[in-house]
Parts: C-alpha cells; sequence; structure tokens
C-alpha cells in the first residue's frame, strides 16, 4: 500500500530543525476527533482481545493477558484491520504529515503498541533502522499519543542528533548523551528518522 500526498504540512524552519536534531515535535498535530476515533478503535481491539487466550496475527498480547486484566502489547498492522487507522495513516493526518520532510513519501507499515496502566513490556534504548528490513535511512516515522503518558509509564524519549553517528547495537546499551522527552498529551506527533 502506497500512497503521495501534498506537500509538506511542516514549515521550512521545521523541516531545517528536523534535518538538523533528528526529531520533530508537533504538540497538538493530531486533532481532538481524530483522537476520539482512533481511541474507540484501539479500545475495540481491546475488547476483542478479552476473547483471547495467546497472541495472533492480529495482536500480541503480554504475559499475564487475561479477559479480566487484558494485557496488550502491541496491534500489528492496524492499517488493515480497521478503517480509522487507515483512513488516519493513508488520507489523515499521518498521510499529510507522512511526507518526509523535502520528499514525496510513501507508506510502508504501522502498528499501535499499547501500555498496561500496571505497567508493560520495557523497550530499552534503540535505533529503529536495525529493524527495519533495508538499509534506506530516509524513512519518517511518526508516533502519535491516544492518551495522556506520565513518567510511571514509560514515555519514549529521544537522543537529539542521535541520527548524525553511526548506527549502534540495538537495545540494552545505554548512550551518554541528552535525552529529550518529547509533549506526552494526546494529540502530540514525534517524527524521527529510524536512526534516532
Amino acid at each position: 500500500m502506497s500512497t503521495l500526498v501534498e506537500p509538506s504540512v511542516i514549515t521550512e524552519e521545521q523541516r531545517l530543525a528536523y534535518e538538523r536534531d533528528g526529531y520533530l515535535l508537533l504538540a497538538g498535530f493530531v486533532g481532538d476527533g481524530w483522537l476520539a476515533r482512533l481511541r474507540e478503535a484501539a479500545d475495540r481491539f481491546v475488547e476483542r482481545s478479552r476473547s483471547m487466550t495467546r497472541s495472533d496475527k492480529v495482536l500480541d498480547l503480554e504475559p499475564g493477558h487475561t479477559a479480566e486484566q487484558p494485557r496488550l502489547r502491541r496491534l500489528i498492522s492496524p492499517v488493515d484491520h480497521d478503517e480509522a487507522f487507515r483512513s488516519f495513516a493513508l488520507e489523515g493526518p499521518a498521510a499529510a504529515g507522512g511526507r518526509h520532510p523535502g520528499r514525496y513519501g510513501r507508506y510502508h507499515h504501522s502498528k499501535l503498541n499499547y501500555k498496561a496502566s500496571d505497567g508493560g513490556a520495557q523497550i530499552d534504548w534503540h535505533q529503529d533502522i536495525q529493524f527495519w528490513p533495508h538499509t534506506d535511512f530516509t524513512p519518517l516515522t511518526i508516533g502519535v499519543y491516544l492518551d495522556d503518558v506520565d513518567d510511571q509509564m514509560g514515555p519514549m524519549g529521544i537522543v537529539p542528533r542521535s541520527h548524525t553517528g553511526e548506527a549502534v547495537r540495538p537495545v540494552r546499551r545505554r548512550r551518554p548523551l541528552e535525552r529529550l522527552d518529547p509533549p506526552r498529551r494526546p494529540g502530540a506527533s514525534c517524527w524521527t528518522p529510524p536512526t534516532s
């Protein structure tokens, strides 16, 4: 699946900051209407998971998952399983923002990560490129918070300018660099290249 989108929704100043720093934070990029649709869609998959006892090709369950206390790790390829996610990614804000700053873009894949309110799988510092099936360093990742996130919930962090160095070993390596905590409000969007 791919889609070409109109010229970028970001300013030239934002594009230059993205290229310099390796990330772009856009508070409020996703509006309330879209957030409501995406939350409703995400909740439908939580409800669906209540009848499951193990992961399948759509939902990745965490250990301890039960019907009474669903624990989802990930919805795999939500664009393929729900119209709200498809529309958001291919026609809505993600499509408009998905144009790599300075270039036309093409959709590659999507996922929705869940985090149980009483903890969940910890993801150590990493660069996405090691997990991608190619060596093209130009892709753009767009992350969107659907709910408020606080420090206890393990929010995503960004290491500014980490895209300018060499790729590092994934997982469990801590970098002694300044860490930036992006906005954690619903609708906040963080754009990163796969090497940040």
